[in-house]
């Protein structure tokens, strides 16, 4: 699929960037192209004491790490980002700006987009977010299929929620799942690139 409906008001340099690839799969594979200039911390924004920074990481001015979280490079924080306490980001993570991380968050290897809400508990893997998403608690994003065998085929390694999109509690999306713009995924779903086990509305098929 392609990179359509993942974001609608972003900088320009980040628009002009994400607009030279022409598929999610291609996104995906060139996520670690936004750190390869990234070699040093760079921290406009407040890191509380108790917060942790290792390694190559970039947190934008106006953005807050709490106590308590940690966040591995390489990754990126852009401005105006509020990450609550006891979150873990690992390497090759970008957030947008706006985003608001809550309490017991892990990210990893993902790019989330401008202005997405992630409740707490939630845990993001191999992920591209898009904007204005909202993630509820203790969702699992980026997930090894049920019952995955030599012969159940994934779609894709990584999983794509396009803008707008509602993703509710507890909530499984498998790799390989893609969802449309403005999807509704209701709590407790585990959805996966060979179908859903309960309601959703945008799934891409």
């Amino acid at each position: 699929m392609g990179i359509q409906g993942l974001f609608d008001e972003l900088e320009d340099e980040l628009r002009a960037w994400l607009s030279g690839f022409g598929r999610a799969a291609e996104l995906f594979e060139g996520l670690p192209q936004l750190f390869s200039k990234l070699t040093t911390q760079h921290i406009a924004g407040t890191v509380e004491d108790r917060a942790s920074i290792i390694g190559p990481v970039h947190v934008g001015s106006r953005s807050t790490l709490r106590a308590g979280s940690v966040v591995t490079g390489p990754a990126i924080i852009a401005e105006d980002v509020t990450i609550a306490s006891s979150v873990e980001i690992d390497g090759r993570t970008y957030i947008g700006g706006g985003c608001s991380i809550a309490h017991g968050v892990s990210i990893r290897n993902s790019l989330v987009l401008n202005r997405t809400v992630i409740r707490a508990g939630a845990h993001i893997s191999n992920s591209l977010v898009g904007t204005s998403c909202i993630i509820g608690p203790h969702a699992l994003l980026g997930i090894e299929p049920v019952g995955a065998s030599k012969n159940r085929t994934v779609n894709s390694p990584f999983v794509t929620v396009r803008m707008h999109s509602r993703i509710g509690a507890g909530a499984i999306l498998e790799y390989g799942t893609d969802l449309a713009e403005a999807a509704q995924v209701n709590n407790g779903v585990i959805v996966s690139s060979v179908g859903s086990a309960g309601p959703i509305s945008g799934l891409r098929q």
